[in-house]
């Protein structure tokens, strides 16, 4: 019996390398105890617990059916055909040269350009990324995809995220407790967590203003607080609080980022808050069909850092597919290369809200309609905007020339805005000119309904994706460029 207890004590003491204690139960699972995580892997590999400072970020429900088998235990590590577990005090490191998949379940992340995004939430190709769960955070490293799933289709929302790790690649899990970072407002914000002794509404982090129009600084305040101010370029402002509500509109120049410091004060009390992205710039509404909204195959990021999306209530940069689209798609649009483009000429942030719907034809934009009172409560929400961008009429082929004016000269003077209305017909490149369309869409513009948007019928086969009705990375980066160049245009004219 010594002699057994000896052998079980130096196998758990090589097993327990690096701060990592590493068992195994009776059903084949391996247990890791580490000083910073627990975690168990299945005896296929796979990992069925991740669990980060009390939280659980696996999804005990998932299945993502991996086969490596037979794992063993050497020293720290767990290692088996193809795949093999690197177990420290502070990290897990998971190396295969086959196909990987694990299943995150978290409330938000944080992807590589900083945005807090809720889950779930298509995103292809982040590498690193921080996952967020009941007040707790767990890095992502080496991931080829991470793809949400678990959509709300009427059933309930979920909270899963497949994380792809592609062969010959390291996929590293570590948790990490920031005060600072767990606190960020965007995760609130993103989580939709309000909080009740001070909750900034206005303004929220990426959120641009109309230039020309002040911004909005609006919340709560708790009674326990008496006093607010808010610093910006360098300036002090007082906050007039009524009723626990504070609101002050505050004029600053076009441009930005500028950082917002909001402090609150009581007796003997103090609270601090920042919002760290609020600019003055230009403001634009994108609507119409499929290739106004998220559903080109490529994706394409901006490369300014200064050009924001908004579904109305949260704003963040623009990358991958944008929040608040009518049809709820999630795949690329061209609204980083617009905003990039239009930041290297103006030299102020760039927000978009985009609020189209794939195949939508002009009449289903009627005031009256569902669509336009989605449309009418995004430009409300925003309360200024610089233009309205309309890219439609590919689903409008066979619809009368002056049928289409009509419809579209109704929808357009529904607003007080101005509107950009591009000239689209075509479902594939090899495609007619749909003749009738195109004049109605020309005749807006010359009869001053609206501005001239740009002709994209021009953008050929090597700009479309293999649906050849939706633009390719390429077509994407060149349909934005496009739209920058109708505003400026229009820009320029008003200027003269």
């Amino acid at each position: 019996m010594k002699h057994l207890a000896a052998v079980i004590l130096i196998a758990l003491c090589a097993a327990s390398l690096h701060g990592a204690a590493i068992t195994k139960t009776p059903d084949g699972t391996f247990l890791v105890t580490a000083a910073e995580y627990k975690a168990a892997v299945s005896e296929k590999g796979a990992v069925s617990s991740f669990i980060s400072h009390g939280v659980e970020f696996i999804d005990p429900a998932a299945d993502p059916k991996v086969d490596f088998g037979p794992l063993r235990v050497f020293g720290n590590m767990i290692a088996g055909n193809n795949i093999r577990f690197e177990c420290t005090e502070k990290y897990m490191n998971i190396t295969v040269s086959a196909d990987y998949r694990a299943e995150i379940d978290a409330e938000a992340f944080r992807d590589g350009l900083g945005n807090i995004i809720k889950t779930p939430q298509r995103r292809d190709l982040i590498k690193n990324a921080l996952f967020y769960k009941s007040g707790k955070a767990l890095i992502v490293r080496g991931a080829s995809m991470t793809e949400g799933y678990g959509y709300d289709w009427g059933e309930g929302t979920g909270t899963t995220t497949e994380v792809r790790l592609a062969p010959v690649s390291t996929l590293t899990l570590m948790p990490r407790y920031d005060t600072d970072i767990l606190e960020d407002r965007r995760i609130d914000e993103a989580l939709g967590v309000r909080d009740e002794d001070f909750d900034i509404e206005s303004p929220t982090d990426c959120r641009v203003f109309k230039r020309g129009t002040p911004v909005i600084v609006k919340g709560t305040l708790g009674k326990k607080y008496n006093r607010l101010s808010v610093r910006v370029l360098g300036k002090v402002y007082d906050v007039p609080v009524k009723g626990g509500k504070f609101y002050k509109e505050i004029n600053l120049p076009a441009g930005g980022w500028y950082e917002t410091d909001f402090l609150a004060q009581g007796d003997a009390l103090r609270k601090e808050k920042r919002i760290k992205r609020v600019g003055v710039g230009d403001v634009f509404v994108t609507c119409g069909q499929s290739n106004a909204t998220n559903l080109a195959f490529g994706q394409i990021d901006q490369t300014s850092g200064m050009v924001s999306v908004t579904d109305g209530k949260i704003c963040r940069l623009a990358a991958g597919p944008a929040p608040g689209v009518f049809d709820g798609s999630d795949r690329g649009n061209f609204y980083p290369a617009f905003g990039d483009a239009l930041y290297r000429a103006t030299g102020v942030p760039v927000m978009i809200a985009a609020v189209g719907k794939g195949g939508s034809f002009a009449r289903e934009w009627l005031p009256g309609t569902e669509c336009h009172r989605y449309l009418m409560n995004r430009i409300k929400q925003l309360g200024a905007v610089t233009a309205v961008l309309w890219h439609q009429g590919e689903s409008d082929y066979d619809t009368p020339g002056d049928e289409y004016f009509d419809t579209m000269k109704q929808i357009i003077r529904s607003t007080d805005l101005p509107w950009f209305v591009a000239v689209a017909t075509k479902l594939y490149p090899e495609q007619p000119e749909v003749t009738q369309i195109r004049e109605a869409q020309k005749r807006l513009a010359a009869e001053h309904v609206a501005l001239p948007g740009p002709d994209t019928d021009t953008l050929g086969a090597e700009y479309r994706d293999y649906t050849a009705a939706h633009f390719n990375e390429k077509g994407l980066v060149r349909h934005g460029e496009m739209w920058a160049e109708s505003v400026l245009a229009a820009m320029k004219e008003l200027k003269k």
